[in-house]
């Protein structure tokens, strides 16, 4: 909760953090970046996997969709537009 305090105008989380959890303590005001497995889901799954949790990250509050940490090397280019695709 003490994120709140700090003008951030968003912060980057990590996928194993809940989203529904993270949107209430941080409210409105800060954006919530992020969310998607950069391991499990961008570079070992599939697009139909990325497009789900894309979908279900939006649903659930995410204000920008982006890995929950970097883009891990030979990560697919197809998950990568997956994920820029469900955002549309």
């Amino acid at each position: 909760e003490d994120l709140k305090e700090i003008p951030f105008d968003a912060l980057s989380i990590e996928e194993k953090v809940d989203l529904s959890v993270a949107k209430k303590i941080l409210g409105e005001d800060l954006r919530i970046v992020g969310n998607i497995s950069p391991i499990d889901t961008l570079l070992r799954g599939t697009p139909k996997d990325v497009r789900e949790e894309s979908i279900k990250a939006l649903k659930c509050g995410v204000d920008l969709l982006a890995p929950g940490c970097g883009v891990a090397p030979e990560t697919p280019t197809r998950n990568l537009r997956a994920m820029a695709d469900a955002a549309r």
